[in-house]
């Protein structure tokens, strides 16, 4: 089995957002590390670990001659990534606090500056969501491991902490939502590894 550890998953996950609906990355002409294009957005640095939890709770059937289960169902699914952003960037906040940044440039009389302005708005934005590791086979050779949300929101899942021994990071967490433009079954997410070079 020459191949049997290539399918250990080592290394950063590097997160992208878009528009929602915007067109998937080509499997077939965009390699591992090379930006997905389009509408799609890196978020650059990450300080911790990408996290990716899928569950769902469930409902069980139970009849009086069992004691057993005997048929069970889903009642609900959820799919939750997290990480917390290395970059301390207007931009990078109000992906997950919402609002308006504005950028400012350097003038005879002003500094160059960004301001994140946010508060009293309900409505939460919605936007396609990926994320990209690397599958690497035992000669060497690299392919992408991708994981695409089509939509889902966004939220600071923690404090930003200021302190002499380390520097503050941006605690984001995604939530996925259903998708109803997709088939049933289909609906929340997609998991895509590439094996081998087209031929």
């Amino acid at each position: 089995m020459a191949n049997e550890f290539a399918d250990l998953i080592m290394g950063p996950a590097k997160v992208y957002y878009a528009p929602v609906g915007e067109a998937l990355p080509n499997e077939n002409s965009v390699g591992y590390g090379v930006a997905w294009g389009g509408n799609w957005v890196a978020f650059g640095y990450t300080k911790t670990p990408l996290s990716c939890n899928y569950e769902f709770e469930e409902f069980e059937a139970k009849v009086q001659e069992a004691l057993a289960a005997v048929k069970r169902r889903k009642t609900s699914e959820a799919l939750t990534l997290e990480t917390t952003l290395a970059q301390l960037t207007a931009d990078n906040v109000q992906m997950g606090s919402g609002g308006t940044v504005t950028d400012t440039a350097a003038g005879a009389a002003q500094v160059q500056m960004e301001e994140l302005e946010a508060g009293n708005n309900a409505v939460l934005g919605e936007y396609a969501w990926g994320f990209e590791g690397e599958y690497r086979k035992d000669d060497g050779t690299q392919f992408p491991v991708r994981l695409f949300i089509w939509k889902g929101t966004a939220k600071l899942n923690g404090a930003l902490e200021f302190g002499k021994e380390d520097y503050p990071g941006i605690p984001l967490q995604i939530k996925a939502l259903h998708d109803a433009s997709k088939t049933a079954g289909k609906n929340l997410f997609k998991l895509q590894k590439v094996l081998a070079p087209h031929t």
